[in-house]
């Protein structure tokens, strides 16, 4: 959509004056059935047409003719991000059901109909409720196309390459306090109680060999009472 340029009346089903060859009018005559463009359409978004830049209107005698109706069940009608410079006025006004026109971010038409007392509003008079906000935020779409690569490209941050990258000093060569502690906890304790077991086993050899060469020890007997 991104490539449409001018939306004509061929896609509502009439043939424009160009393209008969009738420069006068391109009106169907009595002979032809009605014509009826889009008769259950009920809502319309026309959106991101960059560069649609015109929207052909019927003429005044197709808008007053009873041979050819224009989206007659329309109830809502919306353009956004689109080139469009002035709505086609005379098709709106023949889609007689049209409720509601809102009119998002388009510079030209929003400038036109945003001005409630000027002609170009006024022509609009026949819808309810018409909405036109000319917001600064564009799509995406809208703004590649504005400013092009290079708005992605200073989007992306980047760290010069002439700063060096800075570590703390001695960050790789010591640890924190408390590992070292608890690295000479984990050493030192298996050595104590190794030494204490050793030192157990020692004493206990001393003294079995102390047993053996002096003999078991016998408690000396108790004393006995005289016999009466």
């Amino acid at each position: 959509m991104t490539r449409l340029q001018f939306l004509g009346r061929e896609f509502l089903g009439i043939a424009s004056a160009a393209s008969s060859g009738d420069t006068n009018t391109s009106l169907p005559s009595s002979s032809f059935p009605v014509v009826i463009g889009f008769p259950k359409l009920k809502k319309l978004e026309i959106d991101c047409c960059l560069n649609l830049k015109e929207w052909e209107d019927i003429t005044a005698e197709e808008e007053g003719s009873a041979t050819v109706s224009i989206m007659p069940c329309l109830k809502e009608l919306e353009i956004r991000y689109c080139g469009l410079t002035e709505l086609p006025y005379r098709l709106l006004r023949k889609a007689s059901s049209l409720q509601h026109l809102k009119i998002t971010s388009c510079t030209d038409v929003s400038k036109r109909y945003k001005d409630k007392e000027g002609s170009g509003r006024i022509s609009l008079s026949h819808i309810p409720h018409v909405e036109v906000e000319d917001s600064p935020v564009q799509s995406s779409l809208h703004r590649r196309r504005q400013t092009g690569d290079r708005h992605a490209a200073s989007c992306v941050m980047s760290e010069p390459e002439d700063t060096p990258v800075t570590q703390p000093p001695n960050a790789n060569h010591h640890n924190p306090p408390d590992s070292n502690f608890w690295s000479f906890v984990a050493f030192v304790f298996p050595l104590l109680l190794l030494l204490n077991l050793t030192e157990m086993i020692t004493d206990r050899k001393a003294c079995n060999w102390q047993e053996y060469e002096e003999g078991p020890r016998l408690n000396p007997p108790l004393p006995q009472k005289p016999f009466n």
